[in-house]
């Protein structure tokens, strides 16, 4: 389960972005948990990037993204 709240303020703090550039990356980790259910670690994007729901995403989209991925799995290995 993706801890949106939690992920949410680690980002306030811990990358000083800006509100809306965190209500972005929380709406696509949203996207691609509706496409594929979220799990920790690399092999995630292997599967995702494969999935037709993921393919059909715009180039710049599929990007964002995978950088929303990057970020959480910083986040849970921050908590580590």
């Amino acid at each position: 389960m993706i801890e949106y709240n939690e992920f949410r303020l680690w980002l306030a703090d811990n990358k000083q972005l800006a509100h809306r550039t965190i209500g972005d990356i929380i709406c696509r980790l949203k996207r691609i948990n509706d496409i594929l259910p979220w799990e920790y670690g690399d092999y995630y994007i292997f599967c995702l990037t494969r999935s037709e729901g993921f393919k059909k995403l715009s180039t710049s989209v599929r990007s964002q993204c995978k950088r929303s991925i990057y970020l959480y799995n910083e986040y849970l290995d921050s908590k580590k």
